[in-house]
This record gives structure tokens, C-alpha cells and sequence, in this order.
């Protein structure tokens, strides 16, 4: 099930980046509202997206949609890394939300079609611990 961890790890908010808020802060010169903007304009795109985007793949199909998604999330990555600022740095961070947003209706619909049965409830169960910190490898 390698196509499920885009989806799943993706979409959650990674401890490191909680973590490295000190450092982030003291390196771009961000206040605290910047810090919480870090997050919420992550969360957003993606709770806002999600529907839309499922209902994209519904239509366009969900390969081109997964791809795109996969394209805009690197691309966003891309420029988190290369923020020297905390406006850019949200910029991009809301970025990452639209490229999760993209992606993550297109895994679960791909799981959904493509297993049954029991099959569909282990898939789901695997999907669903994928992004847990205890994840392990059956």
C-alpha cells in the first residue's frame, strides 16, 4: 500500500514542526500570531479542499489529481525550505494544505475501490495508523 502514505502523513501536522516553532520564530523574526498562522494556514486549505478535491477526482479522475497534489506539496516543500521570512513561509505552508487537500480524497478513494470486504477494513485500519508515531510494518 505505498500510494496510502502520501495521503495519511501528509495530511497531519508533523510533531517536528511543533517542535522547531522555537527555532523557526528566532531564525525568520516571527511573532507569535505568525507562529500560529504556521499551522491554521496549513489546516485550512486542507479542511476547505478536501470535498472539493474529492469531487475533482470524482470527475477528472483521481491519478491526475493524486499527481497534481503530489506536484503542488513538493513544490510548496520546496519553498518552505527556501523561506527566509514568515510571510513567505505561511505562503508556503498554505500551499502544502492545497497539495494535501488534493491528494488525500484521491487515496482514500483509491483504497476504496480497489479493496473489499474485509481486504477495504484492513486497508483503512493500515491507512488510518500510517501517520500514528508507533506505525508499524506488517
Amino acid at each position: 500500500m505505498a500510494f496510502s502514505a502520501p495521503g495519511s502523513a501528509a495530511g497531519k501536522t508533523p510533531r517536528f514542526l511543533l517542535t522547531a516553532l522555537p527555532a523557526v520564530q528566532e531564525s525568520t523574526g516571527a511573532g507569535p500570531a505568525a507562529l500560529q498562522w504556521l499551522t491554521t494556514g496549513y489546516s485550512g486549505p486542507v479542511a476547505i479542499g478536501l470535498i472539493t478535491a474529492g469531487r475533482l477526482g470524482d470527475l477528472y479522475g483521481r491519478r491526475g489529481l493524486l499527481l497534481a497534489g503530489t506536484v503542488v506539496f513538493t513544490t510548496a516543500s520546496l519553498l518552505c525550505g527556501l523561506a527566509s521570512g514568515p510571510g513567505t513561509l505561511i505562503g508556503a505552508r498554505a500551499l502544502q494544505g492545497v497539495g494535501v487537500a488534493l491528494m488525500i480524497p484521491q487515496v482514500l478513494a483509491g483504497l476504496h475501490v480497489t479493496f473489499d470486504g474485509q481486504n477495504r477494513s484492513r486497508a483503512f485500519g493500515l491507512y488510518g495508523d500510517s501517520g500514528s508515531p508507533r506505525t508499524r510494518r506488517i
